[in-house]
């Protein structure tokens, strides 16, 4: 799912509108503080193609470097359809922008899924700076890129779990093997003993 508005950066002049960054400066808050599933408000902690983790300070610094060059700033939200946690969903965030040709700083997000979601559906805010509109033909192509890049991460965790557990299986199976080696290396050594025992009856008879 992509939902995208935007807001232009500039007058008609070319002049950097402060107030129109402004604004974006206040989505970003709003989506940064959004309270979770239980009510609380915190931050949450921005992300981009470069860093994992931006700060409030850092998130208001690159929406104003970046207002200064572009002249329109989308506010998108782009969900993949199905529950991911946060690290999934920030990594799939980076592979749908990547693949938009919106790289490094040219965007900041903010994920809201885990421990962090206010909705049954995990879902990610993206603000995103371009100096062209985008179209519904883009549009359409940004869900299609995302519904690819989910299926891919969700293949990507099914691996990930048969590998575990093909792993904790043989590993289970080396216990056994153990185990049972060990219970026929006592038995044996009983045989012996017994044996000895014999003999030596033999040889007091």
């Amino acid at each position: 799912m992509v939902k995208a508005k935007y807001t232009r950066l500039r007058s008609s002049s070319g002049k950097l509108s402060r107030s129109a960054v402004g604004r974006v400066k206040d989505s970003a808050e709003y989506y940064a503080h959004r309270p979770n599933a239980e009510g609380q408000r915190a931050y949450r902690a921005g992300f981009n193609g470069s860093q994992d983790e931006l700060t409030k300070y850092e998130v208001a610094q690159i929406i104003e470097r970046e207002g200064e060059k572009w002249d329109l700033a989308y506010r998108m939200v782009l969900s993949p359809g199905e529950e991911m946690g946060k690290e999934d969903i920030r990594e799939w965030t980076k592979d749908v922008m990547k693949r938009m040709g919106f790289q490094d700083h040219r965007y900041v997000a903010f994920a809201h899924a885990g421990e962090d979601r206010h909705t049954d559906n995990a879902h990610v805010h993206v603000i995103a700076f371009t100096d062209e509109k985008l179209g519904r033909e883009q549009l359409r192509y940004m869900r299609e890129v995302g519904d690819f890049e989910a299926d891919s991460a969700l293949r990507k965790a099914l691996m990930h779990e048969l590998k575990h557990r093909m792993e904790r299986t043989h590993d289970q199976g080396m216990d056994i093997k153990t185990t049972n080696d060990s219970t026929d290396a006592t038995e044996g050594g009983g045989a012996s003993r017994a044996r000895k025992r014999n003999q030596q009856m033999d040889m007091d008879f």
